[in-house]
């Protein structure tokens, strides 16, 4: 069988060119808006009213030491007592196709 070159063999290397420029545009832009961001949160910008911790009213409180205990729902020990028993007047879905 005579060898056969590959399906996307690109001798001139074209799209490896396309791909790079591509690559290298968007890098250059990923920098560009990170050094903006890092030089606005340099600068320390004002807040607005809306965003500051102290004009929010109710924003921290303390947490209480003891949580109180809730008292068992009425009913529950019957539940409970019933689990893994069959009901007398069980009768299962049957589905078929």
């Amino acid at each position: 069988m005579p060898e056969r070159k590959p399906i996307f063999y690109d001798e001139e290397r074209r799209r490896w060119r396309r791909t790079r420029l591509a690559l290298e545009v968007a890098g250059g832009f990923l920098t560009l808006a990170l050094l903006v961001f890092l030089v606005n949160v340099v600068r320390k910008p004002e807040l607005p009213d809306l965003l500051r911790p102290d004009t929010r009213g109710g924003g921290l409180h303390a947490i209480r030491a003891k949580l109180k205990a809730k008292p068992a729902r009425q009913g529950r020990k019957r539940k409970v007592a019933a689990l893994g028993k069959v009901p007398e007047n069980y009768d299962p879905l049957r589905a078929a196709f």
